[in-house]
């Protein structure tokens, strides 16, 4: 690095001349002591510096050797003697013995300071390890001599004793060998990340207690600004020719700026760090410079993101964006960075997108303010709870959430009886049934209030010209068209003629008094209960089944006797979800099924010997549900790990989507007797169970991945990264993209 002379000059006139003037100079006979402050007290970092400094050198070394196909090695791991070892090794120039003489053992000596194109300036970066330890060894290896020696804190000062000197074919090059106390693993550990995350041409041979370095780590390189995958400051900071400095906020006299990227300085810019490179001088004109660059990469960022942003007719992702809060931009991290904090530092503004056919409508007040009221004219009349329709009670208008979660059918007038009937046959799950019980007008009725839905107050248009007015309401009944049209109309829904016949069918039954039909037979059905009481799950009812056509219908029925009908009543709850008909039969009855083999009628001893599908469902099901309740933040969050695992991801989605289809809460007693039956017998679904049981071993091995879910569940950005280092840890499979190396040099 060129090192320009600084000079700071105030002249004071008093109409006089001095009569003497001292050159101030340096006092020999302090040479000791100046040597030892250097030595042990000029760094206030000493681990970070010295990790800093000698790959510094390290990458000067191979620059002055013009060597750009040979990366040099940072290693930190045990030695042979199991004692860590932190070291750098190059193939640059090399070291002989004079130069170890002539540059080494001067303090202020450096080959560096007259090139731009090199880190080194002060002459003591070599030196910095002893501002750690009391000694260190380094090998030097110049046209075909090898040395080894060691720099130590002698009595008389500091020394560097030449221990061994021999032949070699290897190339030239230097290695610096520092030992390492084991309490400061970890600040090495992170030291090595922090300080040469930036670095090019470095690989990492690191393996300690608290993890390893992945070598495929990304960097993308624009003009002005570059982030790493290593890099762990939220904050801007500045990489003055790759070299990390984190940014002094009050020196700047500004916010701190929450954007993980690297300013990038070159040697030449006029940015110079202080003696011990620790951090940066903020002169007057240091700090113009690097606000000059805040404001050029806020700039570039900002039309970065003006880029990503595009105009849609999709009202789900002008939705999206409107409703979030944070302003993300792509820049080829591991994540999208949130550039809110520097968009005050841009010349120009961001975009917002449009929605086509919206010209007036401000989108983000309406998306912010107002879209949980949009549907509020239409009253919910029925929902689906426990698989049926149930009427809703009160007056509860659409939500937008239930609007954006739900299946929506609407009618216009009556819902009759029959055609109820037959919707709750077909119905799906979480829909609601909607009516519009109210018409938006343009002016607040009766006074204004808080439930007051007209134009008027739900656009504010007092803040609008009145000639918009028209238009503002236009837009306003076309977005709410957009999603009418998700509805589905149930007044245009015709009832087939073959259920209707079935009805008229069912209801002669009733009406003549349960009068058996020919093949027929006679029993009770189970069906929910209209009201709650106490201990009950359903009620039996008088039903009727046809044994010659039974095994052709695609139904399952499972049976008893009258007086045993507690059991089915326990056995309804936990296999709601599972289309299963309950019913019973008089003694009589049964007497008739004795001989009968049909395969989808079963009683309810031959249910629980479990060699059958259903059984086989609901235990699988309850094993799973007790995986998701004893790892249930791992399975809220499983969609964020994407990035971390997608085989992980999908086999969390297939437990949970099974145990969703198939698990209803219900009688513990009752499960725990099925899954010692299903243990004894390997009763399961193999068509998840082994899944299920590849995914407990796993978090039984992890709890790792729970437990951080839980404490980190709202910053994936910091929960993620972790997790795949554990993961990688222990040779668990993540995703391709965490092990291929990505370095990347973009110029935009």
């Amino acid at each position: 690095m060129i090192q320009t002379q600084q000079t700071n000059a105030l002249v004071l006139e008093d109409g006089s001349q001095a009569t003497k003037s001292i050159k101030m100079s340096i006092d020999w006979e302090s040479e000791e002591f100046l040597m030892q402050t250097l030595s042990k007290n000029f760094y206030a970092d000493s681990i970070g510096s010295l990790c800093r400094e000698i790959s510094s050198n390290s990458i000067d070394s191979c620059r002055r050797a013009n060597v750009t196909d040979i990366p040099i090695i940072v290693s930190f791991k045990k030695n042979e003697m199991d004692n860590y070892e932190f070291s750098v090794e190059d193939r640059g120039v090399g070291l002989d013995y004079d130069d170890v003489v002539d540059i080494v053992s001067k303090y202020g000596r450096s080959t560096a300071r007259g090139d731009e194109g090199l880190l080194g300036l002060m002459g003591y970066g070599f030196k910095s390890p002893m501002a750690y330890t009391s000694s260190f060894t380094f090998i030097i290896r110049k046209d075909g001599i090898e040395r080894k020696c060691m720099m130590y804190e002698g009595e008389d000062g500091m020394r560097i004793d030449l221990l061994d000197e021999d032949s070699t074919t290897e190339p030239n090059g230097v290695k610096v060998i520092v030992p390492v106390k084991y309490e400061d693993v970890k600040d090495f550990y992170n030291k090595i990340q922090e300080q040469l995350c930036y670095f090019e041409s470095v690989y990492f041979d690191v393996d300690c207690r608290y993890g390893t370095i992945d070598n495929n780590f990304k960097i993308t390189r624009y003009d002005n600004f570059q982030v790493s995958e290593l890099n762990h400051d939220d904050s801007l900071h500045i990489c003055l020719d790759n070299v990390y400095y984190p940014i002094d906020y009050s020196k700047l006299g500004i916010d701190r700026i929450s954007v993980p990227v690297g300013l990038r300085f070159s040697l030449s810019d006029g940015i110079y760090p202080t003696p011990n490179r620790e951090q940066i001088r903020y002169t007057s004109e240091a700090k113009s410079i690097i606000i000059n660059k805040i404001k050029t990469v806020a700039t570039k960022l900002v039309e970065m993101y003006n880029e990503s942003v595009k105009d849609s007719d999709d009202i789900d992702k002008i939705v999206k964006f409107y409703s979030n809060d944070s302003k993300l931009l792509d820049i080829g991290h591991k994540h999208n960075i949130d550039i809110d904090d520097v968009i005050k530092y841009s010349s120009v503004s961001c975009k917002e997108p449009s929605l086509k056919g919206i010209s007036k409508l401000d989108l983000r007040f309406l998306c912010k303010k107002r879209m949980d009221k949009l549907m509020e004219n239409y009253t919910i009349s029925f929902n689906t709870r426990r698989g049926r329709i149930r009427e809703s009670r009160g007056m509860e208008t659409l939500s937008f959430y239930q609007l954006t979660h739900n299946t929506i059918y609407k009618y216009s007038d009556r819902l009759g009886k029959l055609k109820r009937q037959y919707i709750n046959s077909i119905i799906c799950k979480d829909c609601l049934i909607v009516k519009k019980t109210r018409k938006r007008k343009l002016f607040p009725t009766g006074g204004y209030s808080y439930n007051d839905n007209s134009y008027y107050t739900f656009l504010d248009l007092h803040t609008h010209p009145r000639e918009d007015w028209r238009i503002l309401i236009k837009e306003l009944q076309f977005i709410e068209s957009i999603y009418e049209k998700r509805f589905i109309d149930l007044d245009t829904l015709e009832v087939p003629k073959a259920y209707i016949d079935a009805h008229k069918v069912t209801r002669s039954y009733k009406k003549n008094g349960h009068q058996k039909l020919e093949g027929e037979i006679s029993c009770k059905r189970a069906e929910p209960l209209e009201r709650y009481v106490d201990g009950r799950n359903c009620k039996f009812t008088p039903f009727s089944v046809d044994l010659g056509k039974l095994p052709s219908t695609k139904g399952f029925y499972i049976y008893t006797s009258h007086e045993n009908n507690d059991k089915l009543n326990v056995l309804y709850k936990i296999a709601k979800e599972q289309k299963i008909t309950f019913i019973t039969f008089s003694d009589r009855e049964l007497k008739r099924l004795k001989d009968a083999n049909i395969h989808n009628l079963i009683s309810y001893e031959k249910f629980m010997e479990g060699n059958n599908t259903k059984f086989k469902r609901l235990v699988t099901a309850y094993l799973i549900n007790k995986l998701v309740g004893e790892n249930r933040y791992l399975f809220n969050n499983r969609s964020s790990l994407s990035s971390v695992s997608t085989d992980l991801v999908g086999k969390l989605d297939l437990l949970y989507d099974y145990y969703s289809t198939n698990y209803s809460s219900g009688s513990e007693t009752l499960y725990d007797e099925m899954v010692n039956i299903a243990k004894e017998y390997s009763l399961f679904d193999y068509s998840v169970h082994d899944t299920y049981r590849e995914i407990k071993e796993t978090l039984d091995k992890f709890p790792f991945l729970n437990a951080l879910c839980k404490v980190m569940q709202y910053d994936n950005s910091a929960r993620n990264p972790i997790i795949v280092d554990l993961l990688k840890y222990h040779k668990y499979k993540v995703n391709l993209e965490h092990y291929t190396n990505q370095q990347t040099e973009t110029n935009i």
